[in-house]
């Protein structure tokens, strides 16, 4: 017998768009210079216990209402806009847009997936963001201009019509579908839908958090778990990443364009001593940054909190890119260390040069002064 879809009493969708703007952003500075609507808050937190800590809290910035173009929503939707921004240079945009009271699970599945990648909602992020930007940039340090965006979307309920158990919701059999915004015809394999819904976290009976790499799952009856701005954080965490990982692959391409020209060099000045100091401060820029992105947040407090954490490090492939960053920082290293050798072998080159050239001097002066 089909289970019948679960009915939404009260919920919204959160629709996230990432970006990076600089190396660090001065919050402080923000809350005092941009307005009233900056505020410093994390919700991080479990029946009043903190359970996660920020070092430097972020500001949220309440945007007010815009209406969003999704027709399969219904011709004028309007959802609450807020851009929050972290120290180490991220700027998220968060569309918060409200379900309809009973909507029924299965008939958001048609209506999910089109949210992951919508470039409407990209679009109108991009436009918010470039309207505050004048206020914001004189506050942030090494401003990045790069364009990438991180999406991630987070179904926020609230309520579900007969107070289900979080068991209860994960027996219905098109959860999966719903999470992963999947319409194609065809019925899940069994071992996609375990793979979907094992990564399901609870701490009472009633709430559940279902983690996707580009989407979750949550039913946070007291609206207090956290899990839905720890998984924007770890988002963050991800962009900057991907930022990083796109330096590294830049300074190694550079390294490897510049050995394929070759020397075409003076005698005695190494052609990569530019190239070695520029990696040098490339390399200590990067691993500082990377240290204080690892050191914004420490995992405190509730134990459910901190795996759900660490589990999103794994499922968002945040560890992946860490792994990935890690590779391309040692061989960024090696070239380093090589081109720092080949300019050390054209500073001794020319020490031992002027070292003969000196003894020469010497000599020549020592005959003439002889002839005398």
């Amino acid at each position: 017998m089909n289970q019948p879809s679960p009915s939404v009493r009260r919920g919204s969708i959160r629709c996230y768009r990432l970006f990076d703007l600089g190396d660090e952003i001065d919050l402080s500075e923000i809350v005092k210079n941009v307005g009233v609507g900056a505020v410093r808050s994390t919700h991080l937190q479990r029946r009043g216990v903190r359970a996660m800590e920020f070092i430097a809290v972020p500001v949220r910035i309440d945007l007010g209402k815009r209406p969003v173009p999704l027709s399969k929503f219904g011709p004028h939707v309007e959802a609450q806009v807020e851009l929050h921004l972290f120290s180490f240079g991220s700027a998220s945009i968060c569309i918060r847009i409200p379900i309809p009271p009973g909507t029924t699970l299965e008939s958001m599945i048609p209506l999910i997936g089109p949210l992951y990648e919508s470039r409407d909602l990209e679009e109108l992020s991009r436009k918010e963001l470039h309207e505050l930007l004048p206020k914001i940039r004189p506050h942030i340090t090494g401003y990045h201009s790069w364009k990438g965006c991180e999406t991630y979307t987070i179904l926020d309920i609230q309520e579900i019509d007969g107070a289900p158990t979080a068991q209860q919701v994960l027996a219905w059999p098109r959860l999966a579908n719903l999470i992963l915004g999947e319409t194609r015809e065809g019925q899940l394999s069994e071992g996609k839908r375990r793979e979907v819904v094992g990564h399901a976290f609870s701490y009472f009976e009633h709430d559940l958090a279902v983690i996707e790499w580009n989407s979750a799952f949550l039913l946070d009856p007291a609206e207090d778990s956290g899990i839905a701005e720890m998984l924007e954080f770890t988002n963050t965490q991800l962009l900057s990443l991907r930022y990083y990982d796109e330096v590294l692959e830049h300074e190694i391409d550079r390294v490897h364009k510049v050995l394929e020209r070759g020397h075409r060099s003076r005698l005695f000045f190494s052609p990569y001593s530019r190239l070695a100091h520029d990696l040098f401060h490339r390399l200590v820029d990067l691993s500082a940054r990377l240290d204080r992105i690892d050191n914004t947040i420490k995992v405190a407090g509730t134990w459910h909190l901190a795996t759900a954490y660490h589990a999103s490090l794994d499922r968002l492939l945040v560890t992946t890119w860490r792994q990935s960053i890690e590779r391309k920082h040692e061989l960024t290293s090696s070239a380093y260390s090589m081109l720092s050798k080949e300019t050390e072998g054209s500073r001794s080159l020319w020490l031992e040069v002027t070292v003969v050239l000196l003894i020469l001097v010497e000599i020549v002066l020592a005959v003439i002064s002889g002839s005398h």
